[in-house]
């Protein structure tokens, strides 16, 4: 098996299951606890660099989080990504994220977390 045939076989979700929402945990304490956004896209690139199959992996759960997201899944954020996401109003106060704009967030991110990896993987060009 070739690099982009195990790339491939790794974000094959029917090659092994993915464990929820422990993957997701797991992969929140990794790249956001004690983290911004800019220090989280540097922690994701060396992961890239170094194991991009553990990489993909990570795009597999985010894939799996999306698709059936925990009922508790803000709270996942807040409590193991040590985030509160947040809209500053007009007013100068704040509101939090609902549910769904959790969900978009995390949407955006697999993008671009699966953007660096896409362009990384061998045989990619």
């Amino acid at each position: 098996m070739n690099a982009e045939e195990r790339f491939r076989a790794a974000l094959d979700s029917a090659s092994h299951p993915v464990e929820l929402p422990g993957c997701f945990i797991s992969w929140l304490r990794a790249y956001w606890l004690d983290s911004n956004e800019s220090e989280a896209l540097s922690l994701w690139e060396e992961t890239v660099r170094e194991s991009w199959w553990d990489a993909a992996e990570c795009i597999r759960c985010l894939d799996a989080t999306l698709q059936n997201p925990a009922d508790n899944f803000d709270s996942l954020i807040r409590e193991h990504g040590g985030m509160l996401l947040q809209h500053e109003l007009p007013d100068g106060y704040y509101r939090e994220y609902t549910r769904g704009e959790y969900i978009a967030w995390l949407g955006g991110v697999r993008d671009r977390f699966a953007g660096i990896l896409n362009t990384s993987i061998p045989g990619s060009g």
